[in-house]
C-alpha cells in the first residue's frame, strides 16, 4: 500500500511541475492525508477534456475521461489510476507524453 501511494504522490507532484491542476487530497479526521491512487487532472470544458484523452490514448496513455453529468459543468477532468506494480520509468514516461501532448496540442491547459 506505501508504494502505491507513494506514486500517487509522485505522478501527482509531476502534473503540477507540469503546470496542471490536479485534485488534491482531502485530510482525515486524524490530520493525515487521504491520497488515493487515482489521481485526477482537471481540464474544464467537456469538449476539451474528449479530445485530450484521445490525443491520450493514440500517444499510447490510457486514462479514464469525465464529463458532465459525472462531473459539474466546467469540470471534466482525466482520471489516472495506478498501481504498486508500476515503475518510476512508467510514471516518467506517462509524464513525457502527457507533457508532450499537452504542448502540441493544449497548452491552454497549462496554469499561468
Amino acid at each position: 500500500m506505501a508504494r502505491l501511494l507513494d506514486n500517487a504522490r509522485y505522478l501527482r507532484r509531476g502534473f503540477r511541475e507540469l503546470g496542471l491542476r490536479v485534485v488534491e487530497p482531502g485530510v482525515l479526521p486524524d490530520g493525515s492525508e487521504a491520497t488515493s491512487p487515482v489521481v485526477p487532472v482537471i481540464v474544464g470544458e467537456d469538449w476539451q477534456a474528449v479530445l485530450l484523452w484521445k490525443a491520450l490514448f493514440d500517444a499510447g496513455l490510457y486514462t479514464n475521461v469525465a464529463i458532465h453529468p459525472a462531473v459539474p459543468p466546467g469540470g471534466a477532468l482525466l482520471r489516472t489510476s495506478l498501481m504498486a506494480t508500476h515503475e518510476r520509468e512508467h510514471l516518467d514516461r506517462a509524464l513525457e507524453i502527457l507533457d508532450r501532448v499537452i504542448a502540441s496540442d493544449f497548452p491552454d491547459l497549462r496554469q499561468r
